[in-house]
């Protein structure tokens, strides 16, 4: 299990994820599949399977679905602390 801290952060334009970047030595702990690294995310007692997703300058992202957000009452710019589970 891996531990990651970050603020949550919104790509820009309409429509744009809310997300947490993941550190590369984080990332390479778990196995890559075709770009992205399935994983079990946990905020709290919010538990979710997903998949690290690239962002295109070699780096992983975790995305925060709406569902987590509202649920962990996250918005752009708290600071969150995800546990990272190999699924």
């Amino acid at each position: 299990m891996q531990t990651v801290t970050g603020e949550v952060r919104r790509f820009d334009g309409p429509g744009g994820w809310y997300y947490v970047d993941v550190p590369e030595d984080v990332a390479e702990g778990f196995e890559e599949r075709r770009g992205f690294v399935p994983v079990v995310a946990r905020i709290g007692d919010t538990e979710w399977r997903t998949s690290l997703l690239p962002k295109g300058d070699g780096t992983k992202f975790l995305a925060l679905k709406a569902s987590v957000r509202k649920a962990r009452d996250l918005d752009e710019g708290d600071e969150v602390t995800v546990l990272l589970a190999p699924p």
